[in-house]
C-alpha cells in the first residue's frame, strides 16, 4: 500500500499526470489514503475498475463500472427521489403565479405590466426547482449521464435564482424602509441590485461551467480549477456580505424609520426581523463561500464515493429553500389586496410579499 502511495503522488505531484497502471487501487486501498483522487483508479472519472470493491474481480484495463454502478440499484432511487421531490414547490410556483397574475390590476394603457415581488419569487422558485429537478438525473456525477460542464452550468443557474432572489426581496423591503410611503427604490440600490444579479448569474452559471477547462483540470476528467473556483466564491462571498450589511443595518433600524411613518410597531417589527434573517442567511453564504480562499493554486477533485449516502447536502439545503418560500408565500386574498393596495401608491412594482 505504501508503495502504491508514492507511486501515485509522484504521478501527481511530479509528472502532472493521471496515474494509469495494472496495479490494483481497490476502493480499501483508496479510502485509506488522505491523499487519494479518483484518476487514481486508472480510468476516467466516474468509471471504476471491476474490482473496486471486491480484489479477487479484478481484470488489469478495465473501467467498465462507473461508482454508482458500484452501489447498486441504490443510486437510481436517490436520483428519481430527489427529482420528484423537487416537483410539488415547482408545480406550486406556477399555479400561484398565475393566481397572482389574473388578479394584479390591468396598467394604464401604453404602460407595460411589470413583475412585482410576489411574480419574481415564484418564477426564482421554479428555476430553482426545475435545474435540480434535471441536476438529479446524476446528482452526485457519479453515473457519466449527463456531461459534467452541463450538469454544473444548471446547478449554477439554480443557485444564480436563489441569490437573486435574496436580491429581490432585499431590495423591496430596504426600499419600504427608505423610500416612504411610495416605496421609491433609491437610484444607488436598484444600480446595484442589477450589477449583483448579473455578477451572480455570470459566475454561477457560466463560471461554474469553465472551471472544467482551465489549466491541468482542462486534461482531467472530473477535476475543476482551484484558483477559478475560489475566485467566484470569493467574490460571489463579498457581494452576500455587502446585501448581510444592508439588511441588517435596515433591518436594525427600521422601528424607527418605520414607526415614524405611521407604521404600527408590530408591523415594523415583523420587517426588520424579515431583514435580519435575510443578513443572517447571506452571511452564512459568504462564511461559506470563502472558505474556497484554500483552493487558490490547486487542481481539485470530485470526491470518492467510499460509501453510498443518500443525503445530497446541496440538494436538502435546495429543497428546504424552495419548499419553505413556497409555502410563506403563498398568495391568500389578503396578499393579493395588499399587493393590488401598494402598487397603486408606489413608482415601482417591487411590492414585498407579506413575511
Amino acid at each position: 500500500k505504501t508503495c502504491q502511495r508514492v507511486g501515485r503522488r509522484i504521478a501527481r505531484r511530479t509528472l502532472q499526470i493521471p496515474f494509469l497502471s495494472d496495479m490494483n487501487f481497490s476502493q480499501a486501498v483508496l479510502c485509506e489514503d488522505a491523499d487519494a483522487i479518483p484518476t487514481d483508479t486508472g480510468c476516467r472519472y466516474p468509471y471504476v475498475n471491476k474490482g473496486f470493491i471486491d480484489p479477487e474481480k479484478y481484470v488489469p484495463g478495465d473501467c467498465s463500472m462507473t461508482y454508482a454502478d458500484v452501489h447498486g440499484s441504490g443510486y437510481d432511487v436517490k436520483c428519481a427521489v430527489y427529482s420528484l421531490l423537487f416537483l410539488p414547490p415547482a408545480i406550486a410556483c406556477i399555479t400561484y403565479l398565475q393566481k397572482v397574475r389574473k388578479s394584479k390590476k390591468k396598467p394604464k394603457a401604453g404602460k407595460p405590466a411589470k413583475l412585482n415581488v410576489m411574480e419574481l419569487t415564484y418564477i426564482c422558485i421554479m428555476i430553482l426547482c426545475f435545474c435540480n429537478v434535471f441536476k438529479s438525473i446524476d446528482i452526485d456525477y457519479t453515473a457519466d449521464r449527463i456531461n459534467m460542464t452541463l450538469l454544473s452550468f444548471v446547478q449554477g443557474v439554480g443557485l444564480a435564482a436563489v441569490l437573486n432572489l435574496l436580491c429581490i426581496m432585499s431590495t423591496s423591503w430596504i426600499s419600504m424602509i427608505v423610500g416612504g410611503k411610495r416605496a421609491e427604490t433609491p437610484i444607488w440600490l436598484r444600480n446595484y441590485k442589477r450589477f449583483s444579479q448579473v455578477y451572480f448569474t455570470l459566475a454561477e452559471g457560466g463560471v461554474s461551467a469553465a472551471e472544467y477547462h482551465v489549466g491541468e483540470a482542462a486534461n482531467i476528467h472530473g477535476a475543476y480549477d482551484g484558483t477559478l473556483n475560489g475566485t467566484k466564491n470569493v467574490t460571489v462571498g463579498i457581494l452576500l456580505m455587502t446585501w448581510a450589511g444592508l439588511s441588517i443595518y435596515y433591518g436594525s433600524h427600521i422601528q424607527k424609520m418605520l414607526s415614524a411613518g405611521g407604521t404600527s410597531a408590530s408591523e415594523a417589527k415583523k420587517i426588520g426581523n424579515f431583514c435580519k434573517a435575510i443578513g443572517i442567511i447571506s452571511l452564512l453564504g459568504f462564511a461559506y463561500k470563502s472558505l474556497s480562499i484554500f483552493r487558490f493554486g490547486k487542481t481539485m477533485f470530485e470526491p470518492i464515493p467510499c460509501d453510498f449516502s443518500f443525503v445530497n447536502i446541496l440538494g436538502v439545503l435546495f429543497m428546504f429553500i424552495s419548499y419553505y418560500i413556497t409555502i410563506i408565500t403563498r398568495p391568500t386574498p389578503k396578499k393579493m389586496a395588499k399587493m393590488n393596495e401598494s402598487a397603486a401608491t408606489t413608482t415601482t412594482s417591487s411590492v414585498a410579499p407579506e413575511p
